[in-house]
């Protein structure tokens, strides 16, 4: 579906539901140590999906040493790769569509992962997220 392949090991969703009005978390994947900054991550639109205007959504990187402890922004602030405020227009996407790239900054620590948090009930519309080493 993506035109590429995609290591098994490096699903961090796969047609998984999005939140409902509420918090969540992918699966933690572990990188390679010191990427150098060659790992992109993808998501994908795996449904059709609308968030309206009114909703806020966001989904930031979180990164720890084990999968445990995979709880914090990458930085002193967020890393958000998709962030849509209630004072925002509705955005939508058909199934298959690139939601958002994102390139991992070099020598993160070993695992990452998405938190998400919406306050609309989105948990029919699913998603597709790995990440992938670029050449």
């Amino acid at each position: 579906m993506y035109g590429y392949y995609v290591d098994e090991d490096l699903i961090l969703e796969d047609g998984s539901a999005l939140p409902d009005s509420t918090t969540g978390t992918s699966t933690a994947v572990k990188l390679n140590p010191n990427t150098n900054g060659r790992v992109q991550i993808d998501i994908y639109a795996n449904t059709d999906i609308a968030i309206a205007t009114g909703s806020a959504f966001f989904a930031e990187l979180l990164a720890g040493a084990t999968a445990a402890t995979c709880v914090a922004p990458i930085t002193n602030g967020h890393t958000y790769i998709v962030h849509k405020t209630s004072a925002d227009d509705a955005i939508a996407f058909d199934s298959g569509d690139l939601i958002a790239s994102y390139i991992v900054p070099a020598n993160l620590a070993n695992y990452v992962q998405l938190g998400y948090s919406t306050d609309e009930d989105l948990s029919a519309q699913k998603i597709d997220v790995f990440a992938r080493y670029l050449a």
